[in-house]
């Protein structure tokens, strides 16, 4: 076995579990992998200056401008997905008329990267949140947690792997942020996959395997700035002629970008920074309530890529993906939805599970002093006033005693809110029996406060 096809096995295996430990911390309750969603390029330029996100940026930079596209082989979970779904189409001959080699759309793709950063940094996450490769990936694993996601998530994940199927890795080369930016950096890689045309017999069992379509044979060039380092062409290769070796070799497959695609690419940043944050600008619905260390909508919103990992680990099951609560620009953002459940007062873990830093992390005291909401009790709506009936579980289950019950009539008691007291969880609301409107309903706070 040549070291070319040792080192596809390990890809493979490397990859199957670099999948396993990310489908873990979505889908089990207690994994000890919650450290892997740090490990994301996107996430980690997001969360802003931290001495683990710096490390990880620059982790990500050293090794694409040593080894190449290798994340997106090895590690990424979506890239590994598609992989499965590239093998699978291939065992149904879906990929058989799949073209052996195609031109290197980069116009579009750094067009479509100006506008999601562009965007970014005028504070709208969600054009970026659509297609962010960690972000898709979560939310197709966590489909379980609510029908909106189980409905968009198997959209996307449909779409992805029938692309992946037919095409390839088509989606990493023109839509995905991160492969634009690896594969920019892949372009002046240290070690490259060359292919010697002198060697080479044109058998074109290469392209057959490539991935990304980027072994051009009859040129005898392979477009290292779209290969995703599979090494499936080295490993298939029975003239050795495909190398992956330091090179010199300035071949390239296309001129340089001209001046016309700056103009292009340059005007997509203008789009990004001036037409999406006005179009998907938005605003907190007065009954939604946001994570704990959100602390303010706008900050929140520009940061959160709806990756779903605090909804799956939610342990009191409240988080939910948003459809139109915050707006336009927090669709599918995480929000606390009191019909199925509420924020366990001995709980820190969406605050400090969150590899975007949308929300900061937060120690059990500052988490169980932050007024994230407000509770109102409205009296026509009570059981007590509406059935002359005893009650009072709004008062029992308030873990801060901002809820009392105090006399109203006839021997009963009603429920009484203490604001200073009252920090939003929801334990109130989600008790309360009242029907078909709640008799104490909890508003969300912006900003979020200390009591």
């Amino acid at each position: 076995m040549n070291k070319y096809k040792t080192a596809k096995i390990i890809r493979v295996v490397w990859g199957l579990l670099a999948l396993a430990i990310f489908l873990s911390i979505f889908l089990m309750e207690e994994n000890i992998a919650d450290l892997a969603a740090d490990w994301q390029f996107f996430p980690s330029i997001i969360k802003g200056f931290s001495l683990l996100a710096f490390g990880v940026i620059v982790f990500f930079i050293v090794e694409a401008l040593l080894f190449g596209r290798i994340f997106c082989s090895f590690t990424c979970p979506l890239g590994v997905l598609q992989d499965i779904a590239i093998y699978t189409g291939k065992i149904f001959k879906l990929s058989k008329s799949r073209k052996a080699f195609s031109r290197n759309h980069k116009v579009l793709r750094y067009s479509f990267l100006a506008i999601l950063i562009s965007a970014l940094v005028l504070g709208v996450a969600m054009p970026l949140a659509m297609f962010e490769p960690f972000a898709i990936f979560g939310r197709v694993s966590a489909s379980h947690k609510s029908l909106l996601l189980l409905v968009s998530g198997t959209l996307v994940f449909t779409a992805l792997i029938i692309t992946a199927s037919l095409f390839g890795r088509l989606f990493c080369n023109t839509l995905c942020p991160a492969g634009a930016i690896l594969g920019l950096l892949a372009k002046f890689s240290w070690f490259k996959f060359t292919l010697n045309p002198d060697a080479c017999t044109k058998c074109a069992k290469c392209t057959k395997v490539c991935e990304a379509n980027c072994i051009d044979i009859k040129n005898g060039v392979i477009d290292n700035e779209r290969c995703v380092t599979c090494f499936n062409c080295t490993a298939v290769c029975p003239d050795n002629a495909i190398h992956y070796i330091h090179s010199k070799d300035k071949k390239k497959t296309k001129p340089d970008l001209s001046k016309r695609d700056f103009f292009i690419i340059g005007a997509s940043a203008l789009v990004g920074a001036t037409v999406l944050p006005k179009l998907l600008k938005g605003t907190p619905s007065p009954n939604t309530v946001m994570p704990p260390g959100a602390f303010n909508f706008e900050a929140f919103t520009s940061r959160c890529t709806a990756c779903q990992l605090c909804v799956s680990n939610c342990p009191g099951n409240v988080l939910k993906p948003a459809s139109t609560q915050y707006g336009l620009s927090g669709f599918l953002q995480p929000r606390l939805d009191f019909d199925s459940g509420f924020c366990q007062f001995e709980c820190t873990t969406c605050s400090n599970i969150c590899p975007n830093g949308a929300l900061k992390p937060l120690s059990l005291k500052a988490k169980q002093s932050l007024q994230i909401g407000l509770a109102k009790y409205t009296r026509k709506n009570c059981t007590i006033v509406r059935d002359e009936t005893h009650c009072g579980a709004c008062a029992e289950e308030c873990p801060t005693g901002a809820i009392t019950m105090v006399d109203w009539q006839d021997g009963l008691t009603i429920p009484k809110v203490n604001h200073k007291l009252c920090i939003g969880c929801g334990a109130c609301e989600h008790v309360c029996p009242a029907e078909p409107d709640k008799a104490i309903v909890v508003s969300g706070k912006n900003p979020q406060t200390k009591v």
